[in-house]
């Protein structure tokens, strides 16, 4: 019975140690998930296999220079980073290797600019409705961003 009591007594000290002592932190996230917000992103209504667009602001609240390097979403075939210039007069979109955000800056994906271009889309993107896109950063993180449908 004594041995009982031991172990019982044990048991609880055990308990009430690590129930009452440091708690372990959990890892910090990385560093574009705590640098960069993603503000108002949307996207453009679309035909199913035609492309679309997404749009956001892009606002790095951390002491580093950050880089859009791609997004990719599963209402498209594939998904490119896009800049619209004018070019002898005409608009033209290319397609870029990254798009910068400056420390302490914003960079705004709108229509006429940078832009998440969704080529071949696989469904239609109908206003009302949230797609959702990733994007990667540069430093090695990603965001899932939420974007509503909009007609424009």
């Amino acid at each position: 019975m004594r041995y009982l009591y031991v172990g019982l007594a044990l048991t609880l000290g055990v308990f009430f140690a690590t129930a009452c002592g440091p708690q372990a932190t959990p890892a910090a996230p990385g560093p574009a998930a705590t640098s960069i917000v993603v503000d108002q992103p949307w996207a453009r209504a679309a035909m199913a296999g035609g492309n679309g667009a997404a749009y956001m602001i892009l606002k790095n609240i951390g002491k580093e220079d950050m880089k859009l390097l791609s997004a990719a979403s599963d209402v498209a075939q594939a998904v490119e980073i896009h800049q619209t210039t004018m070019v002898g007069g005409a608009m033209q979109m290319a397609p870029v290797k990254e798009i910068p955000i400056t420390a302490g800056g914003q960079t705004e994906l709108k229509p006429g600019g940078y832009h998440v271009m969704m080529i071949g889309l696989k469904r239609e993107l109908k206003v009302g409705e949230k797609i959702s896109v990733v994007l990667t950063f540069d430093k090695g993180a990603s965001i899932t961003v939420s974007a509503d449908v909009k007609q424009q």
